[in-house]
Formats: C-alpha cells, structure tokens, sequence
C-alpha cells in the first residue's frame, strides 16, 4: 500500500522535483512526522500480521478474510473510522469490529479557528486517546480561562504544567503547544507565553507602588505632635487635629462620655464611671472549681444581687455550672428606685440553680408579709437562661416564690420537678399583690406531692407564651387558684402544650376572672379546664379554644370542660373551636350559670355512656355549630349516649342550633332547651 507523499517527494531537492531553477526546497518537519507516522503503522501491523486499509468502506467491502482476523484502518478522512478491527464470521460473510485505536505515539491537531479564543475547537485525522501527546497550533490569543474540545467531543480545560487557569495572553496567536489528558482536564507539556505572567507581575507592581506613593503623599499631610512617654493620641473635640494626652487625661474624658456595646459576651460597657461594666459577674465572686459546682450558691448569688442593685446595675451575670442552694435568695426591687434587674444565665441546661436543703424556695421575689401597693413594690425583675434543679427530696416549697412584684419576667429557663414551679401572690393580705407575670419560652415538670406547678394567690395577668412543654405526672394540676379572700383577675395561655396534668386550669378559691388558653394542646387530664371557684367565689369569662385530648389510657371521669361545679358563681365562659377526643366522659360540662359552646369538633368521646356535651338544670347558654363522630381508629371509644343532654326545665337562656352528633347511641338531643 502506497504511502503518500513518497519520501522522494518529502526531502525532494528543489521546490519542483528535478528542476533546480524552482529553488531550494526547505524540508518541513511536520512532512517529516507524517511520513514516519505512515511508516511506523504499516511496521506495526506487519507485526501484528494485520491487514491495511486506507479507509473504513474500503475494509467493510472486503469479507474474504477469516473469523478473529486483524485489520487497520489508517486513513479515512473521518478520525473516529481509523483504528483497529477485528473479523466476525466466517470468510465470505460477517462483519468487521472496531476494538480499539491505533498505537500512536502522538497526534497532530489543527486549530483553524472553528472555535472561540477561549473555547478552542481542535480536529486531528486520526482519533486521540488518553495515552497519547497532542501538539497543536493556537490560531488566535486566549483573553481568560480556556478549554479545549478535540473532533466535536466533550469540552476540558486546558491547565498549565501545575495545574493552573491559563493566563490572559498565556496562549498567543501562531504558538504551538504540547498537551496530555489527565482524564478531568489537558494540560500543558510546554508552559504558557511568559510574557502574559510578566505583564500580570509588573501591574501587580505598579499597583502597589502607585499604593505606597499615595500612603506617602497622604502621611507627609499629618501633622502629629512629639513623641513622649505613657501619652496617648486623641483628635480634638473639633476633629481638626490630634493632641498629645497622658493617661489620666484620657481617663478624665472616658468619664464624661456616654456610649454602649454589646459584644455577644453578655458583657455590657457603658463609661468607666461604673469601671467600665453594666453588670455583675458571679464568677468573679467565686473561687474556680474545675467541677463547675459552687457549694454556697445562694450566699455567691446573693452578695452579686445585692451588689448590682446598691450599684444601680442591670445584669447579674451567672456562670457555666451549677450553684447549690442551702437557703432561699431574695431580690427586692422597689419600683421607686426606676431600675431594672436582670439574672442572666448561659442557658437552662448550663447555667444551674438546684436546692440543696428541702422545702425551700430557691428565689424569691419582692418583699415577703403584707400586701403593698405602688411603688412600694418590687418590679422589673427578669430571669433569663436559666435551669432550676430539685437537688433534694421535697415535699412543699418553689423554684420561684413571688410576692409583692409588679411585673416579672421569666424566658428561655426550665424549671424541673418541684413541688411547685412557681408561687404567685401566695399569702397575700391584699388583692393585687403579685401582677403582670410573663412566662416566655419556659417549661417544666411536675412533682409527686400533688402541688400545682403554677399556684396563683391574690394577684392578675399571668401570660404565658412561647410553645415549650409542661410535662405532668398524672397527680398534679398545671395552674390553680385555691386562695378563697381574693381572686386572680387575667390569665393568659398562648400555644402552651401540656400533657398528663389532672387538670389545666384549674380555679376552687375565690374565682379567676378573664381566662384564656389559646392555641398549643393539653393531653391526659382528668378535667382540662374547671371552673369551680368557692361558694362566695366568682369564675368569668373563661375563652378556650385548642384541642383538647385524652390520648390511650381509657380511664373513667375525664372530662373537657367542667364551669360552675364548686358552690360559687360561673358565667361568661366560651368553648370554641375546640377538638376534644377520647374523653371518657362529657365534652362540655355547664353545672352553674352559662357558657357559649359553638364549633367545636368532639371526636370519640363520652364512651362511658356519658352526654358529650351537658347542661344541668337552670343553666343557660348558646350551643351551635357542634360535630361529633366516631373515629375508626378509636377501637371501643365514642359510645357516647347522646349529642346535647338538658337536665332540668327548659328556660329562656337555653338555645341550641346548627349542631350534628354521629357515632352516638342515643338521641342527639335528649331534654328540653
């Protein structure tokens, strides 16, 4: 097979062969490369004792050989088509296989600018491969990161020797580069124009000295007084110049200056007036206990209270760690002093108060004995981030006991399984001893003594917000007023959840007037919510809306919402939009007075046989838009006997429309209205 051009035509002497007036003929390399290419080929398929054809048709019209023969196709103008084949089939029939490329050394690529300066498209008359080095020329300059596609194939980046983005100008029109596949990008063999890299540097150069001239010029402008010992430089009060000062200058200047930051330590500056803190650092009255446990916690506690108020400082600062408590601390505040005081924690789970002694209160806030009004009282005192352990076995006593306060402030802190949480307004001789208390972002557990987690005296407005969970042991009310001289007049529950309290709210004193639990979820109660204030006692204007839940255990008497059922006065209450479920007794109670019942969906519940919803004789009230049914899910509960049972005479306060009760046994309307 002829290999073209001849090596007579390759290194011919003169421009036209044979005629010496043409001139000299140069001989080209690449002519050269090619020619040896051609050669070396025909030697390995010699070697190979496979067959040559030029083209791929040329070998595909050729079926005379035997099966498993070799053949090279070296010169079809397609590159993909060369490589090596092998015969399937018998002679005379079959076909031929591609099973691989040809065994070059390397390949010559041609960039004629198909492509973009920076997405170079190179072809080649043979294919590539990963084993083989490529040369080619670069048709024009590069202006940014470049890549390379090779015969129409999927576009790489092209990397220097180290594997760096080539430099605007690193490939200029007309050089030739040498390059490898690394499999993920090609990379140089040959390094990109330095003249590209040397014009980068001296910009880089230029830059800063342009930089250093400008901080020169700038520096010759200042005018600055003498060096002297321990003085410090401050511009004037007009910002003209700077004045040379000595220290105790300074200090003089500091301490008229009125400024503040937070740097997210807890750590507030306000002047040195005050040696530079807003706040009182409890570590700092501490000895270091690598345990983190403080055996005189209240005594530590209480010394940097009472330093922060004889101060006027805002922030009693707690450390990582926790502070035992033999005795109560106190914090009084009277609201005529118009300051703030804040005991700042790290968080409930880091920054510990656990009681060491039993029975007692681990704080207490305001003054304890008689009621007092007006600025008399303690206010504007706030808790923050922190935990309350019981460290010993109690029977009575509260992490918090408050007396005496005007508006208290509790957030982000858990307060864990004491016979009472809080106390509030407990003792009092007065109405309105404790008022205005803000639970935020704060829960707790409850206790085996039966106490409620929160015991409400002589006081109002107890808002509680924020979603986190109260958890009970099944022996214990969450909220109850039991005071019988003074009521509790606003109580505030918004998203709060709860679960395995005998009861929610829960008033058998003198009354609680203008509740509302809203929102969240209370579970497993004997009876959610009872309005069941003394005789002489008053309960009104009760608004729930939340569901309301029994969850699995089946037990007997569990009831949604029981008003009027201790001897005292009940009115004004509201039951909507509520979702009872599993209750094994009434939805809906009203023994005394009257009550709204209205949208309330009431799921499986009153499966002891009991009226979802019932009202005594001479109660009165609104009973509309109300559905029940029978869950699948509920197995035996849901047996509930009738809708709505009226007990008693009808009167004119009673009315009932608008309701639907499936999944019952009896009538959905048992009584008169």
């Amino acid at each position: 097979m002829t290999i073209s051009p001849s090596a007579r035509t390759v290194w011919r002497n003169y421009v036209t062969d044979g005629v010496p007036s043409s001139g000299n003929h140069p001989v080209k390399k690449s002519e050269c490369r090619n020619w040896g290419t051609a050669v070396e080929v025909r030697l390995d398929a010699v070697s190979t004792a496979a067959k040559l054809y030029a083209t791929r048709s040329s070998l595909y019209a050729d079926l005379t050989e035997d099966a498993n023969t070799l053949a090279w196709v070296y010169g079809d103008s397609t590159a993909a088509y060369n490589g090596i084949y092998m015969k399937v089939g018998a002679s005379g029939s079959g076909s031929w296989t591609r099973i691989g490329d040809l065994p070059y050394s390397f390949v010559k690529m041609s960039d004629t600018g198909a492509g973009t300066p920076n997405a170079i498209q190179l072809t080649s008359s043979i294919p590539t491969s990963d084993s083989v080095l490529r040369i080619s020329n670069v048709f024009e300059a590069n202006t940014g990161n470049v890549t390379i596609s090779e015969n129409g194939g999927t576009a790489k980046a092209l990397l220097t020797v180290s594997g760096e983005q080539i430099a605007s100008g690193g490939l200029t029109a007309g050089m030739m580069i040498t390059y490898v596949d690394d499999g993920v990008s090609y990379r140089l063999t040959s390094d990109q124009a330095s003249a590209a890299i040397q014009e980068a540097a001296e910009d880089a150069a230029a830059a800063a000295a342009a930089s250093a001239s400008a901080a020169a010029a700038s520096a010759a402008g200042v005018s600055l007084p003498a060096v002297a010992a321990n003085r410090m430089l401050v511009d004037n009060a007009a910002g003209t110049a700077r004045e040379s000062k000595t220290f105790s200058q300074v200090n003089d200047l500091l301490e008229k200056a009125t400024w503040a930051f937070d740097n997210n330590t807890l750590y507030k500056s306000r002047s040195n007036k005050d040696r530079w803190l807003d706040s009182v650092i409890v570590a700092d009255l501490l000895d270091y206990d690598p345990s983190g446990i403080t055996a005189n916690g209240h005594t530590v506690l209480q010394s940097a209270i009472n330093i922060a108020l004889a101060a006027g400082k805002s922030e009693v600062i707690l450390p990582r760690g926790i502070l035992r408590f033999a005795a109560s601390a106190s914090i009084v505040n009277p609201i005529s002093g118009g300051k703030a005081i804040k005991i700042r924690g790290q968080g409930d789970d880091v920054s510990l108060l656990q009681s060491d002694t039993a029975n007692i209160n681990i704080l207490e806030i305001g003054p304890r004995g008689s009621t007092l009004t007006g600025s008399s009282q303690t206010g504007k005192v706030c808790i923050d981030g922190v935990g309350f352990v019981l460290g010993v076995a109690s029977t009575a006593g509260s992490a918090i006991d408050i007396r005496n306060t005007n508006e208290f402030i509790m957030q982000d802190c858990d307060l864990g399984g004491f016979p009472s949480c809080l106390g509030i307004g407990l003792g009092a001789s007065d109405v309105n001893d404790t008022i205005n208390v803000f639970l935020i972002n704060t829960g707790g557990q409850s206790h085996a003594s039966g106490n409620a987690a929160i015991r409400l005296g002589s006081g109002g407005v107890l808002h509680i917000s924020g979603g986190r969970r109260w958890n009970g042991n099944s022996v214990s009310p969450f909220i109850k007023h039991s005071d019988t001289n003074y009521n509790w007049d606003g109580l505030y529950c918004i998203g709060t959840i709860g679960e395995g309290w005998t009861g929610y709210i829960v008033s058998s004193g003198k009354g609680v007037v203008n509740a509302e639990w809203t929102g969240g979820q209370v579970d497993r109660a004997g009876v959610a919510f009872e309005a069941s204030a003394a005789t002489g006692g008053s309960d009104r204007n009760w608004n729930i809306q939340t569901q309301i839940l029994q969850g699995p255990s089946g037990s007997p008497a569990q009831f949604g919402c029981v008003f009027g059922s201790g001897g005292g006065n009940s009115e004004g209450h509201k039951v909507r939009n509520c979702h009872f479920q599993g209750l094994s007794n009434n939805a809906v109670y009203v023994v005394n007075g009257a009550a709204v019942i209205a949208n309330n969906m009431i799921q499986s519940c009153g499966h002891s046989g009991a009226a979802l919803i019932r009202m005594a004789s001479g109660t009165g009230g609104c009973i509309t838009g109300n559905y029940s049914y029978k869950g699948d899910a509920d197995g035996s509960y849901g047996s509930a006997t009738n809708g709505i049972l009226f007990e008693g005479p009808a009167n004119g306060w009673r009315v009932q429309t608008g309701n639907k009760f499936l999944g019952i046994s009896g009538a959905e309307i048992s009584g008169t209205a």
